[in-house]
């Protein structure tokens, strides 16, 4: 994956109605910003400063599309993988946005509308950006053209805060979806949404919860970093050591939950009614972990249907479901779920379990599925990253849970 690791995002300088002192728009800037400012009123240019406090971080965009640039102070050491966390919260559950690295507050004065963060390959902070997509907001135009100009293979953090939606064209909301996401076509007033996206590629994470429902939180490894690959390959087995997997689910009778294990550790996911769905990659490393709602009048089938069909064969993917996810589970997505080598996926009834390891364009490695009532299922296979699909074979057959 190549990411560009030098790009500084602008936006125009309103002009100004009313100039106050110069003073005073500095304190503003500085007390916002926490980030040394040098203004000048009369040509509205900015001038290059350097900080040490914080996350590094090239520029900031507000919600008045005032741009400070700042010079990029530290990087993540060599080989570190890092960790990401993404919170929302609508103006109904909290009203916050804000995001953090390896334990590490992003400074950023969120507001309303979408607190955007553009990450780079080696762990820096590219920009920061807050538009204003609630009412009678003007920040739908400039977060299109901010993420339409981003390549690909960008990795670009997002969370709403009080109301994202009011203002939010379509035009907008397709340029979300060029990140990955599924989920942002449900967003409505004062929802919360979070996002972990990768310019033309499948989301790593994303969450949206209606108004009233409570904030919501993502928190993911930086799998687009060279360094997090190889951590994450060396963690959980990877070139040509053991792999562990567990897919544990329960339909809505049954206890109510979708988890999955790779080597023991739990997968840091939030799992939902309808199927989740965990994507390795070639090595054994967690590319992208979605929950597509296929429960009553959902409409998860069709997102689950465009990842599925993406991907190369050979890959593994692993899905669980909970709650119900048969109401809405389309001949497509059916399909779709087929192609990874699952032959009983036709028998997923109203809250039924079922649970599956499959390989794209291959036999499943494993699968189950049980009738609401007969109790929640564990699938589990001990795998060698890269595969040989030659001597692939299923050892440890599912089981039914009491």
């Amino acid at each position: 994956m190549k990411l560009v690791t030098d790009v500084t995002t602008e936006e125009p300088v309103a002009p100004a109605v009313l100039i106050p002192e110069t003073s005073t728009v500095q304190t503003a800037l500085e007390s916002s910003t926490g980030v040394s400012i040098s203004v000048s009123l009369a040509t509205t240019t900015t001038t290059p400063t350097t900080t040490t406090q914080g996350l590094p971080s090239t520029s900031l965009t507000t919600a008045a599309q005032t741009s400070v640039a700042s010079t990029q102070t530290s990087a993540l050491p060599a080989g570190t993988c890092m960790e990401v966390v993404v919170r929302s919260a609508g103006g109904a559950d909290g009203n916050y946005a804000d995001f953090s690295m390896n334990g590490q507050q992003v400074e950023l004065s969120s507001g309303r509308g979408f607190s955007i963060v553009i990450l780079t390959e080696d762990g820096g902070v590219q920009s920061k950006h807050v538009y204003d997509t609630g009412f009678e907001g003007e920040g739908s135009g400039p977060l299109a053209s901010l993420l339409n100009g981003l390549p690909d293979g960008t990795a670009v953090l997002i969370a709403a805060m009080d109301d994202a939606s009011d203002s939010l064209t379509p035009e907008a909301r397709s340029s979300i979806q060029m990140l990955g996401a599924t989920k942002i076509s449900s967003l409505s007033y004062r929802d919360s949404y979070a996002l972990i996206g990768i310019k033309g590629q499948s989301a790593i994470a994303e969450a949206h919860s209606s108004a009233g429902e409570g904030p919501i939180e993502l928190k993911s490894n930086a799998v687009w970093m060279s360094s997090c690959q190889a951590s994450t390959s060396a963690a959980t087995g990877g070139s040509g050591a053991p792999l562990a997997l567990r897919v544990k689910s329960a339909g809505g009778a049954d206890g109510n939950f979708a988890e999955f294990y790779v080597n023991g550790a739990l997968i840091d996911m939030e799992s939902a009614r309808g199927l989740s769905v965990v994507v390795l990659g070639e090595t054994g490393a967690i590319v992208s972990k979605q929950v597509f709602d296929t429960g009553y009048e959902a409409e998860g089938a069709g997102p689950l249907v465009d990842l599925l069909e993406s991907l190369a064969d050979g890959t593994i993917v692993m899905i669980a479901a909970m709650d119900d996810a048969s109401d809405s589970l389309t001949a497509e997505a059916k399909a779709a779920i087929a192609a990874l080598g699952a032959t009983k996926v036709d028998q997923i009834s109203y809250r039924s379990s079922y649970a599956l390891i499959g390989v794209k364009g291959r036999t499943a490695i494993a699968e189950e599925v049980a009738a609401p009532g007969e109790g929640s299922l564990i699938i589990e296979e001990n795998l060698t990253f890269p595969l040989s699909f030659s001597s692939l074979s299923s050892t440890s057959p599912g089981f039914a849970c009491p």
